[in-house]
């Protein structure tokens, strides 16, 4: 209630906000994707749209990835300007992970090199890659880097943020079907 009032100044609309909150906490899912401040974030966000929150978990999903590469764009123009390499980037994380965690024990992360070679594949295969090899070189570092802090829904771990790994864990394996 808090959040909407800060943000939405007209009562009506905020009531309208509150009400596609109320409605889209009566789904498990959403229930279960509300957990953090992030989360009711992004949850909070929708409704202030005024767009219905999804009960159906991939869309849920779906609409939380919309949000979040939104938000991010306004921050980092690399973002705006190679959000479907970056969106292929997390679907290409999800699945080297997924697989770290089939042949290993336990939750693991990318290390650097894992992840570097992870960005040059998407950036060959979907980007700037198909022009000049400097260009791509130079992309390449400066996702790497960005990733160390956070990008998007992915960011650094251990004691250098060097590893990387998912913000919000169960986006390991939405990004890894997809």
């Amino acid at each position: 209630k808090r959040w909407l009032t800060e943000r939405v100044a007209n009562t009506d609309e905020r009531a309208d906000a509150q009400q596609r909150v109320t409605d889209g906490m009566e789904s498990h899912a959403v229930q279960l994707m509300a957990k953090t401040l992030l989360q009711a974030t992004v949850m909070l966000t929708i409704a202030k749209r005024k767009l219905a929150i999804p009960h159906a978990k991939h869309k849920l999903y779906g609409k939380f990835v919309e949000v979040i590469f939104e938000r991010e764009q306004d921050k980092q123009p690399i973002i705006r300007e190679k959000a479907e390499e970056l969106k292929r980037l997390h679907e290409k994380v999800g699945f080297e992970l997924i697989c770290k965690l089939e042949k290993q024990d336990g939750a693991q992360t990318l290390e650097e090199g894992e992840f570097r070679a992870c960005v040059e594949r998407v950036i060959l295969d979907y980007g700037c890659g198909r022009s000049s090899g400097a260009n791509s070189s130079a992309i390449v570092d400066e996702i790497v880097t960005l990733a160390k802090d956070r990008l998007c829904l992915l960011a650094g771990k251990g004691e250098d943020q060097e590893d990387i790994d998912f913000v919000i864990q169960p986006f390991r394996e939405y990004f890894a079907a997809a």
